[in-house]
């Protein structure tokens, strides 16, 4: 997401983090558009499968947020960026709950919390910030343990609620992703239909979730979409499996959100740095060069 900064600050929930103040993210794209060739991701593709030697750079943007298109293209514009932005595709299809933002909602209005669901019973004080945050921590490592039907089933559960939340005014409609499919620095990509953490699937069930948005992309947009955004991303929410789903379902390339070089990559992983609004221009410049992966590797070298 980009915020303008007043926006941001106002925003102290650990969904803060999903968010760059518009005038950091414009500082960004300013020094990628100075020291770096960015390609969008068909040039990334092109890139890693010929002979180039040469550093490019590649941004993409998760889920389909509204402030991609009212706050980021923008940016984007003025700096001549090419980005993807991978689609959830029950977003623009009506259905914009989404648990992140619910749980955070709900946990600040109520002072404690017991949630009894398959046999588990947690509780939890909600009282303060900080009682919060450590539930919230905790019920997101919960839900994410499960596929979506059962998302849902416990967020009935935390809730005592059926009914639940949307957040029409964040997610892109279909007409705004038909905007932004039209516009020459964007391409379009699937994120799944419900955002579902795919390892909790049976391979049926992830093989539709992949389908279902490549398809509903496709007949919106009238033109075939050809790449992809694991939910979530990391290890635990995509692997092996899911990998060869996507070749099954013809994607061209699907990143990952795991923190790793690209040397030894395969296209349908491709690991992608997430960049927090905590990361100052020195931070970013690092990241970029790969000095973190190196002193990570040789931290872990030193303390296997």
């Amino acid at each position: 997401r980009v915020l303008p900064d007043d926006e941001n600050e106002r925003d102290k929930s650990p969904n803060s983090s999903l968010i760059m103040p518009a005038t950091r993210f414009s500082e960004q794209m300013e020094f990628l558009a100075k020291n770096y060739k960015v390609v969008s991701i068909n040039e990334l593709v092109e890139h890693l499968e010929g002979n180039s030697n040469r550093f490019v750079v590649a941004v993409t943007f998760d889920d389909g947020y509204k402030d991609n298109l009212n706050h980021a293209l923008p940016i984007l514009e003025k700096y001549n960026i090419p980005a993807t932005i991978y689609i959830t595709t029950r977003f623009p299809e009506g259905d914009t709950s989404m648990w992140w933002y619910e749980i955070w909602d709900y946990l600040t209005n109520v002072e404690s919390l017991k949630v009894n669901y398959l046999g588990r019973y947690e509780s939890w004080n909600t009282r303060s910030f900080e009682e919060n945050t450590g539930c919230f921590e905790q019920l997101r490592d919960w839900i994410l343990s499960f596929g979506y039907s059962q998302q849902l089933e416990l967020m009935e559960a935390i809730t005592s609620s059926s009914d639940r939340k949307q957040y029409l005014d964040l997610c892109l409609s279909w007409n705004e992703v038909y905007k932004l499919d039209q516009h020459p620095l964007i391409t379009i990509g699937a994120h799944t239909h419900s955002h579902p953490n795919l390892r909790h699937l049976t391979k049926e069930n992830a093989r539709s979730e992949i389908l279902l948005s490549k398809r509903l992309l496709e007949e919106k947009l009238s033109h075939s979409i050809e790449h992809f955004a694991y939910p979530f991303g990391t290890k635990n929410e995509a692997d092996v499996r899911e990998f060869e789903l996507v070749n099954e379902c013809n994607f061209k390339s699907a990143v990952t959100t795991r923190r790793e070089t690209i040397q030894s990559y395969s296209l349908n992983s491709i690991p992608r740095l997430s960049i927090l609004p905590s990361i100052n221009r020195q931070c970013f410049k690092g990241m970029l060069s790969g000095w973190q992966f190196l002193a990570r590797d040789l931290l872990h070298y030193l303390n296997p």
